[in-house]
């Protein structure tokens, strides 16, 4: 759980790159992190290509505009392995 550590865009790109080969991690709780638009990205690229995550949580005080959210959207429907968003 990574939940309210303030990680950022930066923190949450870092993270996605990392976890881009993962085949381990299955829950991945992002709440509350401050993550915009760039980190929301970073993520949906990871949802492009990993599938193993089952849950990604990723409300709280993070914050998004209609044009991630599509990129998000756009990722999770080419995921296979995603089974909870929150």
């Amino acid at each position: 759980y990574l939940n309210n550590n303030t990680i950022g865009d930066e923190g949450a790109a870092a993270l996605s790159e990392s976890l881009c080969n993962n085949d381990t991690l299955l829950k991945l709780n992002l709440d509350s992190n401050n993550i915009q638009d760039y980190g929301l990205t970073a993520i949906s690229r990871l949802l492009s290509t990993n599938k193993t995550i089952l849950s990604l949580k990723i409300s709280g005080y993070n914050y998004f505009t209609y044009k991630s959210i599509i990129n998000l959207s756009r990722s999770i429907s080419v995921n296979t392995s995603l089974q909870s968003l929150n």
